[in-house]
C-alpha cells in the first residue's frame, strides 16, 4: 500500500517538473532518445516508473536533484526495511 502512495508521488512530481521547465511530454521524449512520448506518460500517471538512467536523465533535463523527483521516496523504503528487520526477529 505505501509503495503505491509513493509511486504515486513520483508521478506528480515528474509532472510538476516537467511543467516547471516548460516542456510537453513528447519534448521530453525526444530529450531522451525515446520514439514517443508514451513512456513519460505513463511514468507521469504513476503506472510505471523511470529506471535507473531514465532518472538520472529527468533529473538532468529537469535540472532537479533526484530526492525532488522521489519526494518521500526515501522515507517510504527506509520504513518498509525497518519493518522487515523488526519482524525477522
Amino acid at each position: 500500500m505505501e509503495h503505491a502512495n509513493a509511486q504515486r508521488h513520483i508521478s506528480n512530481r515528474l509532472r510538476k517538473y516537467r511543467e516547471i521547465a516548460g516542456l510537453t511530454q513528447k519534448e521530453v521524449a525526444a530529450k531522451m532518445g525515446l520514439i514517443g512520448w508514451g513512456r513519460i506518460s505513463l511514468w507521469e500517471s504513476g503506472q510505471s516508473t523511470p529506471g535507473f538512467d531514465n532518472l538520472f536523465l529527468l533529473s538532468i533535463i529537469y535540472k532537479t536533484p533526484i530526492d525532488e523527483l522521489y519526494f518521500g521516496h526515501r522515507e517510504t523504503l527506509i520504513n518498509e526495511l525497518k519493518d522487515r528487520t523488526e519482524n525477522m526477529g
